[in-house]
């Protein structure tokens, strides 16, 4: 692709081992991606938006899902 524009971040946050990062795909694609990336080295793309506004509701929703998760984990060991 001659043309070619590399993604582009628009959020990008960390909770425990996960960061939680979205991008504008540009060339790579269509909208908007959330991708979930795992301290063992494993990603997973979880929402694909198409406008930069959902995109960023969606971010913090799954932000902010993932710190409860470790909230309750960390409640669970003391």
């Amino acid at each position: 692709m001659h043309n070619f524009v590399m993604p582009e971040s628009i959020a990008k946050d960390t909770v425990g081992g996960t960061t939680i990062s979205t991008v504008k795909l540009n060339s790579a694609g269509w909208g908007y991606e959330t991708c979930m990336f795992y301290a063992n080295g494993d990603s997973n793309v979880v929402a694909v938006n198409a406008t930069a506004k959902e995109a960023l509701t969606t971010h913090l929703h799954i932000v902010l899902h993932e710190q409860q998760h470790l909230d309750v984990a960390n409640k669970q060991q003391t």
